[in-house]
């Protein structure tokens, strides 16, 4: 064995010119990375086999990437240069360059570790980052992918496309986090259009019965988060309870119900509402909905005095003296 490893030296060392400093180097970084790729491996399997939560595995599964990351770079590092201050020096000259020529990617990096630390959003949460909607999917160290909402779809509801945007994106837009925040609902508002001869009083108990009903269940819940956190945010007393607003449209009395439910159920909770609201007002009478309409008046069919109409005014004809 002894004679088939000098041989290999040997060659490795006429044909490719590798010294024997360079060959253990080379042995030893395989051997590193060989041992440390091996026990992610085997924590992956662990964790895989212990906790069957998909969110808990892909935590490990990117905290170990990184974590091997590192490790493997100051382990190499250090093999191949013979001190940390040769290493530091390396790397910043290094730095000194990319900073002009990769001025994006650090950029991006930079918001990965933004991320990371201040936690504007983590892994699941629903988002709006400038002009796009998403599901958080996947959190990298250039970017971040989204499982897109809307766009082209009505509601909430995701259309099958996967947006990476870069992680810099955090420092130059606008973040909003709806799932992912202390408040875990939202308020939702629906607009019902009366006709101004329904009895828009009736037609407003209906819909704070029909949105207490839909709300009650999260309220409780709702206002406990508020309470846990007024210590810690300026939190304004909001009123929880369903309302509805009144107000008057072109064409009737609006009726806007407001009410809190779970930001992934703003459609599902529509749509449950209005089958309610739709069977609700189909049993009175007394209110219709109403909708933009071309309306005739005729004041002598319907029992009004007819308008005067206005005599032309007169005209005065001066006659030229002869």
């Amino acid at each position: 064995a002894r004679m088939e490893l000098a041989f290999i030296r040997k060659w490795l060392n006429d044909e490719l010119g590798l010294s024997d400093a360079t060959q253990e180097k080379l042995l030893a970084t395989l051997f590193t990375f060989i041992v440390l790729w091996g026990l992610r491996f085997a924590l992956l399997r662990v964790v895989r086999r212990t906790d069957p939560s998909l969110r808990r595995q892909y935590y490990w599964r990117r905290v170990s990437l990184n974590v091997t990351a590192v490790l493997a770079t100051l382990v190499v590092g250090r093999i191949w240069f013979s001190s940390f201050e040769a290493l530091a020096t390396v790397v910043g000259l290094a730095s000194a360059g990319l900073a002009i020529t990769l001025k994006d990617p650090i950029v991006d990096l930079a918001g990965w570790i933004f991320i990371g630390w201040r936690k504007p959003f983590v892994l699941g949460d629903r988002i709006d980052i400038g002009d796009l909607s998403g599901d958080v999917v996947d959190i990298r160290a250039f970017q971040f992918s989204m499982m897109e909402v809307g766009n082209w779809i009505d509601g909430d509801a995701r259309t099958g496309r996967v947006v990476h945007v870069p992680n810099g994106h955090v420092f130059r837009e606008a973040i909003a986090n709806t799932t992912g925040g202390w408040f875990k609902d939202v308020f939702h508002e629906i607009k019902v259009v009366v006709t101004f001869e329904s009895d828009w009083m009736e037609a407003k108990h209906v819909l704070e019965a029909i949105g207490d009903k839909v709300g009650r269940p999260r309220r409780a819940a709702v206002e406990a988060e508020v309470v846990d956190h007024a210590p810690a945010f300026l939190v304004m007393r909001e009123e929880l309870e369903p309302q509805v607003i009144v107000t008057v449209a072109d064409h009737g009395v609006c009726l806007t119900l407001r009410y809190l439910c779970e930001p992934r159920a703003r459609r599902k909770t529509e749509s449950q509402i209005w089958i309610e609201v739709l069977q609700a007002f189909g049993r009175r009478d007394s209110i219709d909905f109403a909708y933009p309409t071309t309306r005739f008046f005729n004041n002598s069919s319907e029992g009004k005095k007819p308008w005067p109409v206005p005599e032309p005014p007169a005209t005065t004809v001066r006659l030229r003296d002869m």
